[in-house]
């Protein structure tokens, strides 16, 4: 499902998960991004269902919220279902710009290139 962490009422980043134990992945996640340096820096932990996922909604110390704030994320989901990376539920099936197509492939090249992909193998 896709599953928002706010901080402090904010939203930081929307990204797929199992819906159980979402406090164990907030803190990983938290801990694993340097939002926090100890799970102590955080004061309290809910989830919450929304229309479109699931919020998990975390109190920081007000000293670890203030380094949040200084160095938004600027992660985007790179593959995938393209929920990685959104920042909030409400975003989720926005249309994207689809980017203009400028470069060509040689397809008998790509087909060579693969026949010789197992060559440069371990």
């Amino acid at each position: 499902v896709p599953v928002a962490l706010v901080y402090n009422g904010i939203s930081h980043v929307v990204m797929m998960a199992s819906p159980k134990d979402l406090e164990y992945f907030a803190l990983g996640f938290s801990l694993s991004e340097g939002i926090i340096e100890s799970p102590r820096d955080i004061f309290g932990m809910d989830v919450v269902p929304s229309c479109n996922g699931l919020e998990v909604q975390i109190e920081l110390s007000s000293r670890r919220f203030m380094g949040l704030k200084e160095r938004r994320r600027a992660l985007a989901g790179r593959t995938g279902c393209g929920v990685c990376g959104v920042e909030q539920l409400n975003d989720i099936g926005k249309p994207v710009q689809p980017l203009p197509f400028t470069q060509t492939f040689d397809l008998n090249k790509l087909d060579d290139a693969l026949r010789h992909l197992n060559d440069f193998q371990p």
